[in-house]
């Protein structure tokens, strides 16, 4: 339980550190129009993620699984970094390998959630935002006006597209 929320909040902390820096990165470049602006802003935001997420998996791949895997116990508890044992009490490499184990499955769970989120919930949930907006936008305006709006939205396709 405490790896998962302290994944969720890493989780969440992180991408509100790279949407800031993405918005910051993207504010400083000069786009003509909108859509370019997004663009580039998601095209920074893609990196981001990419890099904090697989990056872990490269670092797990290729040192901390080939440490437990392919070395024996004695090489393990003789294993020294800058003159400092890693392993120089009784338990401690058994529990390095359970919490290398714990942090592979929970990234994994965590990947799997934040893709089915940003694939699945999120475009549902601008969906709904975007009809909420419309609906305050039309609630002052004449009954002509709303039905001539209702035949454009109609013609429009209902798919929130995030990726133009």
């Amino acid at each position: 339980l405490n790896v998962i929320l302290y994944y969720a909040c890493i989780m969440v902390l992180m991408l509100t550190a790279f949407s800031t820096s993405a918005a910051v990165l993207t504010k400083r470049e000069n786009y003509r129009t909108e859509k370019e602006f997004n663009d580039a802003y998601i095209q920074k935001m893609f990196f981001f993620i990419y890099v904090d997420g697989y990056m872990m998996f490269w670092i797990l791949g290729l040192y901390h699984i080939p440490l437990a895997m392919y070395s024996s116990e004695e090489d393990l508890r003789a294993v020294a970094i800058t003159g400092v044992r890693l392993f120089h009490k009784g338990q401690q490499l058994e529990v390095y390998l359970s919490q290398l184990v714990n942090v592979c499955i929970t990234a994994v769970v965590t990947v799997q959630l934040l893709v089915l989120t940003l694939r699945h919930v999120l475009p549902r949930v601008l969906q709904r935002w975007r009809a909420k907006a419309q609906l305050r936008e039309r609630a002052g305006l004449p009954a002509r006006e709303c039905w001539l709006q209702e035949l454009c939205d109609e013609g429009q396709s209902r798919v929130v597209q995030l990726f133009d």
